[in-house]
């Protein structure tokens, strides 16, 4: 489990610097083709297609930086490991800085050899 642990730390590291550095496709890497993201407030959405507009949308509209913290990762059998946790945002609006923060949970899939997000859901 610890290792799976340093995986999935390693793993939302990646997410970090892919949201600092406005990279979609590098988000949409740490899905499965078929993980469903469910935004508070929204309706899921599906696939990577899906996913990377959603990002694309994101980074658009003023998502600058972010920080993850992991409250809990347990496994949940040998491919499978529920994450949960608080994000805190940076979002650019105008000349304005705001930080709002969000609970998540995670369910990590092993899909390809890989640790990757399955569902991710945002509160």
């Amino acid at each position: 489990m610890e290792d799976v642990r340093k995986v999935i730390e390693s793993n939302n590291q990646l997410f970090v610097q892919a949201v600092q550095q406005k990279n979609a496709a590098g988000i949409t890497d740490l899905y499965t083709k078929q993980a469903i993201l469910i935004p508070s407030g929204s309706a899921n959405i599906q696939g990577s297609e899906a996913i990377h507009s959603f990002w694309v949308t994101m980074l658009n509209s003023g998502l600058t930086d972010l920080a993850l913290e992991s409250k809990e990762i347990q496994a949940g059998g040998e491919d499978q490991v529920r994450e949960s946790g608080i994000a805190h945002l940076t979002l650019q609006n105008g000349e304005k800085e705001i930080h709002p923060t969000s609970g998540y949970v995670v369910l990590w899939r092993l899909e390809d050899g890989a640790w990757k997000i399955d569902i991710d859901i945002m509160f």
